[in-house]
């Protein structure tokens, strides 16, 4: 478990680099477009993908899951962890039915900031992930000092 938590976290913390070093959202730049001719399809997919897509699906969300159904032993941490996950999911689809509001209301400065800050929670997850994995590693390696 503790090698899955590292590989986890490096994925986490992966995703969350490339969300501090976005440069802008995709097909956010401010053009002159004609609106009549706009995909809905392509407005919703513009406005999900920064906010909540990359934390709803991938190795990164399954890894998280695992870690933390592995570390729930008791059948009260199970019920609380299930209940978390039913929230998140109710989060993650009132995200995605008011993406493109909520696009439109934040603009292009407001998605840039939201992308780096959602950037900054899972690497910083990932790199959790990580020293926990390494420290329970390191526990069980035997140290022998030199006298």
């Amino acid at each position: 478990m503790s090698a899955f938590q590292v590989a986890g976290g490096l994925l986490l913390g992966a995703s969350g680099l490339s969300m501090l070093h976005a440069g802008e959202p995709s097909g956010a730049r401010e053009k002159q477009v004609d609106t009549a001719r706009i995909n809905p399809g392509l407005i919703t997919s513009t406005a999900i993908v920064p906010i909540s897509l990359p934390l709803t699906t991938g190795a990164g969300t399954m890894s998280t899951i695992t870690v933390y159904a592995d570390s729930a032993s008791f059948v009260g941490q199970r019920i609380e962890l299930l209940a978390a996950i039913l929230v998140m999911t109710v989060l993650i689809g009132l995200i995605f039915a008011f993406a493109a509001k909520l696009t439109q209301w934040l603009g292009h400065v407001g998605m840039t900031v939201l992308i780096k800050v959602m950037g900054m929670f899972t690497l910083a997850i990932g790199i959790q992930f990580i020293v926990t994995g390494v420290t329970t590693i390191l526990q069980h390696v035997p140290l022998e000092l030199a006298s």
